[in-house]
């Protein structure tokens, strides 16, 4: 079942949707880090798709999993991956803050 699901159209949509919300996520987020402070403007268009690449990700991503797991795997891998996302943006944040120049 589970490789029949991955040959599906669907799937193939949401993976190409993944794709490109993980190139606007990263690359919005790689970009901003480096506009000077004379360019505010292009700094909040690039935070606009980290933006767009963070939301749209957010919704695709438990409907994946919940579409390729049943039961008690499933809620362990979203619990997981809702643990995940906080942790991975906060905690990596506090710790680049952390470091001194």
């Amino acid at each position: 079942i589970f490789r029949k699901f991955l040959k599906t159209k669907f799937y193939l949509i949401l993976r190409k949707i993944m794709v490109v919300n993980v190139t606007l996520w990263s690359a919005g987020s790689l970009a901003a880090t480096f506009i000077p402070d004379h360019l505010y403007g292009v700094f909040l268009a690039l935070r606009l798709f980290d933006g767009l690449g963070s939301a749209t990700h957010a919704a695709i991503t438990p409907a994946i999993i919940s579409d390729l797991f049943i039961g008690n795997r499933r809620s362990q891998l979203l619990a997981l991956y809702y643990f995940t996302v906080p942790v991975g943006a906060y905690g990596t944040t506090q710790l680049i803050d952390s470091y001194k120049l």
